[in-house]
């Protein structure tokens, strides 16, 4: 009963040993991809910034939005504007 119960600890630290050396594998790749990254972004270069076209057509999206806007609070002023100098035809009750 002792020798199992032995087995079953030796196990158990075995384990455990493998647990941590694996996840102290993990967080040395991890630092290592985080340092990584931090030299790329503190790194001035040309290829981390959007592409001109991909700039271009957020602009050209951005503007159409804006016409967009402008378009429907420019129709809305209109009907808005033209219901209070012709209201509607209402009929005359009985």
């Amino acid at each position: 009963m002792i020798n199992g119960s032995l087995k079953r600890e030796q196990r158990m630290r075995t384990g455990l040993k493998q647990l941590m050396d694996d996840g102290d594998r993990n967080v040395a790749q991890h630092e290592s991809s985080i340092n990584n990254l931090e030299t790329d972004i503190t790194t001035p270069s040309e290829t981390h910034g959007f592409s001109d076209a991909l700039n271009s057509a957020a602009n050209i999206t951005l503007v159409a939005l804006g016409v967009l806007c402008a378009s429907i609070f420019a129709f809305l002023l209109t009907q808005r504007l033209a219901t209070s100098l012709y209201p509607p035809v209402r009929p005359t009750p009985l």
